[in-house]
């Protein structure tokens, strides 16, 4: 996707143990996706996503629930 990063954390085993991606949007950018196995783990891949947007606004994207 342009104008976009994504950022994959690998443990010890080589196996991916987070990953999460920044994007432009309309006004600022958007995080999300963000998983992680670890709160420590997430605080690094957010720290990598919003260090490429340095000195933007960036937002969350979380799902919204949809009811019926």
């Amino acid at each position: 996707m342009p104008e976009s990063t994504a950022l994959a954390y690998t443990g010890p085993d080589g196996g991916i143990a987070g990953y999460g991606v920044v994007r432009k949007c309309l006004e600022g950018h958007k995080i999300g996706a963000l998983f992680a196995d670890s709160p420590e783990i997430a605080d690094r891949i957010l720290e990598g996503l919003t260090f490429s947007v340095r000195g933007e606004t960036f937002y969350f994207d979380t799902p919204e629930i949809h009811r019926k």
